[in-house]
């Protein structure tokens, strides 16, 4: 079942002044970060030097528009990531997931490696739900952390450094980027356990993944399992079965939990008011919200901001 039934989208005329603040307050403290942000004129993709600097934006409070991979091989960092705290030393890795909340403190002696990209740099030369298909871009999975052991140790650093050389002519090489991307891609993958991505996904799964991106997508407005049904061409119930089959989750429980989500981000990192919030996530009115957030949560949503805050 959707959370339409609890939660009713409104069928009144919206408040738009309403809704044009809290617009304005998350973007005030949750700001967008592009890459052409952190590299000046770069598009879609980014290779950056950590030892040469620039990465102050990164040290606030932020979402990050794009994918992100980060390698120490040198040094110490700090990353808050979605309430959890990492402190990162040589030779691990974080993957981040686009808008996904957080900020980066990297010491000043640290050395290594920031990769940036974009969705449509990747699928410009594999299909977009490659992406999707590694296991640390599925299931609403928001930052993945490894070790990488000393015998591959000289292998990502050798990736990075050709990667690098690609980047550097006037006019980058990006067919070469996108290769190197997709391998450490796969390097990734094997050293979280899994098998390296197959492009001919089983077409179940294909569904599950393309569901979980148009609930990111569309969750707002959208918040029951019929809606996406129709926009994948199957039914209900089977999207159901899909659902249950791969992530262990009815079409509905994916939805309530990206819903969920992104109310706990804005309680945590805005100061947007109770109301605001629940106008900026679609619903009818604060006691609607209040009802979904304490039944999914436990804790009234107040109570929750000012417990984890």
């Amino acid at each position: 079942m959707g959370i339409s039934r609890v939660v009713p989208i409104a069928r009144k005329t919206p408040d738009y002044n309403k809704s044009r603040r809290s617009k304005t307050a998350m973007e005030t403290s949750l700001p967008i970060l592009n890459i052409n942000d952190i590299l000046h004129d770069a598009d879609h993709f980014c290779l950056l030097d950590i030892g040469a600097g620039g990465l102050a934006l990164m040290e606030q409070l932020h979402r990050p528009n794009f994918f992100s991979m980060l390698l120490l091989y040198h040094g110490t960092a700090k990353l808050y990531s979605e309430g959890k705290h990492l402190n990162l030393l040589p030779y691990q890795v974080v993957m981040n997931r686009p808008l996904v909340v957080n900020s980066l403190q990297i010491a000043s002696e640290s050395k290594g490696y920031l990769l940036c990209f974009t969705e449509s740099f990747f699928s410009l030369r594999y299909n977009s739900n490659v992406l999707h298909q590694f296991s640390f871009y599925q299931a609403q999975q928001t930052v993945t952390f490894f070790q990488i052991p000393e015998r591959e140790q000289y292998k990502w650093r050798t990736l990075l450094t050709f990667m690098l050389q690609e980047q550097m002519p006037a006019i980058p090489r990006r067919n070469a980027l996108r290769s190197y991307l997709n391998i450490l891609l796969q390097e990734a993958e094997i050293l979280q356990g899994g098998n390296r991505t197959k492009t001919d996904a089983p077409p179940h799964k294909e569904k599950v993944m393309q569901f979980i991106q148009l609930v990111d997508q569309h969750y707002i407005r959208h918040k029951n399992p019929s809606y996406y049904a129709e926009k994948l061409h199957i039914s209900q119930s089977y999207l159901n079965r899909l659902c249950k089959a791969q992530q262990a989750l009815t079409s509905g429980q994916i939805i309530k939990q990206r819903v969920l989500l992104e109310a706990k981000r804005l309680l945590l990192h805005t100061p947007q008011s109770i109301s605001e919030i629940a106008y900026t996530l679609g619903f009818e009115s604060p006691s609607y919200f209040n009802t979904f957030f304490k039944k999914g949560v436990g804790a009234a949503p107040e109570r929750y901001r000012k417990k984890e805050s």
